[in-house]
């Protein structure tokens, strides 16, 4: 009796496995096979920095320059009439030091007048204001497969940063320009990260509140 074979046929004839259809099914799920046997590598490694701000920017740009000038060493202005100015290398951002330094400076007695009638002037250098962002993942990266698209890119560890700096040094001159003081220069962070291994997702941050309203621990 002659065997016969058990092997499927489309209604012509035709083997399935040759048709183009089964050929890109086959070629998919051979680069499918490959794409999750292999080696996991970097999906992105990323370095920048931003000069418009988002709200996360802003709120890290802020605690930093609150930081920076809480550190200022400030002489001892008492009843003091001052003239604050602020000579910078960034132009932006650096009203709201200005304010931060004269909310200081009227904290410790000393009262904020226009230039022609301070007794001295106090003068902030700011070396930078600005942010810098980090991003980088370690996983299956995402594949292009013919006919159907690409895999989806799978991170194993993924981590984002972002940071704000600020520098600054103080200076105070009486009204004939005779320097009479001058402070450290101070350099202050503020940050803001997230760390996810698989589905598990870490927070360190100096901004934004947990649901108790305490910021995220060290």
């Amino acid at each position: 009796m002659r065997a016969t074979l058990a092997r499927a046929t489309s209604g012509d004839g035709r083997d399935d496995g040759a048709t183009p259809s089964g050929v890109a099914r086959c070629t998919a799920a051979a680069l499918l096979g490959i794409a999750l046997l292999s080696q996991p590598g970097c999906l992105y490694d990323r370095l920048t920095t931003n000069t418009s701000r988002s709200a996360t920017e802003q709120l890290l740009v802020g605690d930093s320059i609150r930081k920076a000038v809480g550190q200022l060493r400030i002489p001892d202005v008492k009843g003091r009439a001052l003239a604050v100015e602020i000579r910078a290398i960034p132009s932006a951002d650096t009203e709201y030091l200005k304010s931060v330094l004269e909310v200081r400076l009227g904290e410790a007695g000393a009262r904020i007048v226009a230039p022609e009638a301070a007794e001295f002037k106090m003068v902030a250098l700011v070396g930078g204001i600005g942010t810098v962002a980090r991003d980088a993942a370690f996983g299956l990266p995402s594949l292009p497969i013919p006919s159907i698209g690409a895999t989806p890119a799978i991170p194993f560890v993924s981590a984002s940063r972002q940071r704000a700096w600020t520098q600054a040094q103080l200076f105070t001159w009486d009204m004939d320009g005779a320097l009479v003081h001058q402070s450290d220069p101070v350099l202050q962070r503020s940050r803001f990260d997230i760390t996810s291994v698989l589905f598990v997702e870490i927070r360190r941050n100096d901004v934004y509140p947990n649901e108790d309203g305490s910021l995220a621990v060290e």
